[in-house]
């Protein structure tokens, strides 16, 4: 499987398109689950309590008859959705700040394990991983061999 045919957060199998929020936003089973649940939670929400915008009117119609509608949050996002609909741009950035904030917690670290700071990062790790982990950006497993490549340096092996 490539990128373009994975979840966009973390590379595993998506769900089948007729479970997507969005047919082009492939997402695995749980980061599908825990976007459509963000997105469902924000609905009816007013607009600066929520990442997520939603289609709007503007009166204004395409040459096959369809409305031009602009997000609620963004107007920079335009399309022909159905009016009150979730916006597909700021689900899908949502998406890309969860793969950002997924990269951090499992990404390297770049302290040398002598340097007095390491000690402090990694309790600082250790929260971001429990943190992701809770909130199911990452698996118990990866959080695990995060942890074990940070501490392998302490332990007098290579990481």
């Amino acid at each position: 499987m490539t990128y373009s045919d994975t979840c966009r957060v973390c590379g595993r199998e998506p769900v089948a398109w007729d479970q997507r929020t969005f047919e082009d936003v492939l997402l695995c089973e749980d980061h599908e689950v825990l976007c459509s649940e963000a997105a469902r939670e924000s609905m009816g929400r007013p607009i600066h309590e929520t990442v997520f915008g939603t289609w709007q009117g503007t009166d204004r119609y395409d040459d096959d008859g369809r409305e031009f509608v602009v997000c609620s949050r963004d107007r920079g996002h335009t399309s022909t959705h159905g009016v009150g609909t979730l916006c597909r741009w700021c689900f899908a950035n949502h998406v890309e700040r969860i793969r950002g904030h997924r990269d951090e917690v499992l990404g390297s670290c770049d302290i040398d394990p002598q340097d007095v700071r390491y000690l402090p990062e990694l309790r600082r790790r250790r929260t971001l991983i429990e943190r992701a982990y809770e909130q199911r950006i990452i698996t118990g497993e990866e959080g695990v061999r995060v942890m074990e490549r940070l501490v392998a340096p302490l332990r007098g092996r290579s990481a």
